[in-house]
């Protein structure tokens, strides 16, 4: 086989598996608090095909000659705060998460905090999960309008302590998270850390947007078509060279 052809393709795999990613990435920029994935290119020898491996003749394994593939990574940093003026709608200054618990009991995490109030008062996300109090309970008010929430979490209605929002951060959030829905993600047995990070603040009437950029994105993507295009290229070349070799081997026999 021809190393090549290997090294071509693998790199055309790569680089759709890139585009992926980066649709991904844009298709979810206007969910608030979606964190995107960083794709990087790395090498590996197990990522060599059996065939090629049974191949008498591959050459020696070297840095130049072992397959390309993609590995992608959560990016947990912090996006841009935009201000809604909703009392239910939260973001978070810092590194830690809200704790939701969805229809079937599982417990999330989550930086999107556009929450709302359903009919009997529990306060929810979009999709129907409720956020959690520290205690464990779901926050539940009886106006939305007249709900006040402090730096620390602290909810009022009015004059009165409704309790204090559930929240959560982890030491390692990359090893630690595995990305359950949009910007929803679950969490390895015994990684949460509860409560607030230190100096984390909640921040009412604001949401936290994406923390993808859409210009570096499109960037991004059109650097990816163009690396695909010239492995592309590179697999045409090299079958038409082997094409030649083989008529010219023909011809002289």
């Amino acid at each position: 086989m021809h190393i090549g052809l290997y090294q071509a393709a693998s790199g055309m795999l790569a680089n759709l598996a890139a585009q992926e990613n980066i649709s991904t990435n844009l298709a979810r920029q206007s969910i608030s608090g979606h964190r995107q994935r960083v794709a990087a290119f790395e090498v590996d020898t197990t990522k060599l095909t059996d065939m090629a491996m049974r191949e008498s003749r591959m050459p020696k394994v070297t840095a130049m000659n072992i397959p390309v593939y993609m590995k992608s990574a959560l990016d947990f940093s912090q996006g841009p705060m935009m201000s809604t003026g909703d009392t239910l709608n939260l973001a978070i200054e810092g590194k830690s998460f809200f704790k939701v618990k969805a229809s079937d009991g599982s417990v999330g995490y989550t930086r999107n905090g556009s929450f709302s109030r359903q009919l009997d008062g529990t306060v929810t996300t979009s999709d129907g999960a409720q956020l959690l109090m520290e205690n464990g309970g779901a926050l539940q008010v009886q106006s939305a309008d007249k709900v006040t929430i402090h730096p620390d979490g602290r909810v009022f209605e009015g004059e009165n302590e409704v309790g204090r929002i559930g929240l959560a951060y982890f030491s390692d959030p990359t090893a630690s998270l595995t990305e359950s829905g949009p910007s929803r993600f679950s969490a390895t047995d015994g990684s949460e850390i509860a409560g607030r990070a230190p100096s984390d603040k909640v921040v009412q009437g604001y949401l936290e947007g994406s923390n993808s950029n859409v210009v570096s994105q499109m960037v991004n993507m059109i650097q990816a078509v163009r690396a695909y295009e010239s492995n592309q290229k590179a697999i045409a070349s090299q079958d038409e060279s082997t094409g030649k070799l083989i008529a010219a081997a023909r011809g002289q026999g």
